[in-house]
């Protein structure tokens, strides 16, 4: 299970006889793995929606990188979306901004808590990256920002997930979930599959999906 703090009741009493309830410290809050079941798939029941949240995502990138100077004011956003049918693989890559590795694994395994709330972005919930983990078969995010000579990767195995998510008892909780789905990797870009030498651009995200 993972637990997140202690909690203390701050509340005045209502009335004089609250005055003398005993108070106590709530002990543990339990966060369970069917919470990721919630914030994935059980949030997206039509596949298609998966296509929408990506493809925001890659245009708030984007934005951020017009708005920080990134790109220049008239140079153009790219948003490109291919589709293999033979290996069944969606692949969706923009040239906006792209996420330093320090932060990279942090970012992209937080549940909620999302930097665009009370912006202009069009996703502000922090759980849009999840959408995949129901219909493929692997989710991988890959990223490179100025600077950094390497890509970094991460992979998620969403056969392994879900098989996790259906065994009954034995609840390691959120985060033992999550690092047991999730590989972080760092690769030269010559390495990686030849679809993503497009990479090269100084700035960048790349999503892969495979069904």
């Amino acid at each position: 299970m993972t637990s997140i703090g202690t909690a203390k009741l701050a509340r005045a009493p209502a009335n004089p006889r609250e005055q003398s309830a005993e108070r106590h410290e709530i002990p543990e809050i339990v966060i369970g793995k069917d919470v990721l079941e919630l914030v994935s798939s059980g949030m997206y029941v039509d596949p298609m929606t998966i296509y929408r949240e990506y493809i925001q995502n890659a245009a708030d990138a984007v934005d951020a990188a017009h708005n920080s100077g990134v790109l220049a004011a008239d140079e153009l956003g790219r948003v490109n979306i291919s589709v293999d049918s033979e290996s069944r693989t969606v692949k969706i890559r923009d040239n906006g901004c792209g996420i330093p590795f320090p932060q990279f694994a942090q970012k992209l395994t937080a549940l909620g808590g999302s930097a665009k709330r009370g912006t202009l972005a069009r996703g502000f919930r922090g759980v849009g990256r999840l959408a995949g983990l129901g219909y493929a078969q692997e989710l991988i995010f890959r990223a490179r920002v100025a600077g950094e000579t390497k890509v970094s990767q991460l992979r998620w195995d969403c056969r392994l997930l879900k098989s996790a998510l259906r065994e009954a008892g034995n609840d390691r909780g959120v985060a033992e979930l999550i690092r047991s789905a999730t590989t972080l990797e760092r690769a030269e870009i010559e390495m990686l599959p030849s679809a993503s030498s497009r990479l090269k651009f100084a700035v960048s995200s790349d999503l892969e999906m495979i069904s």
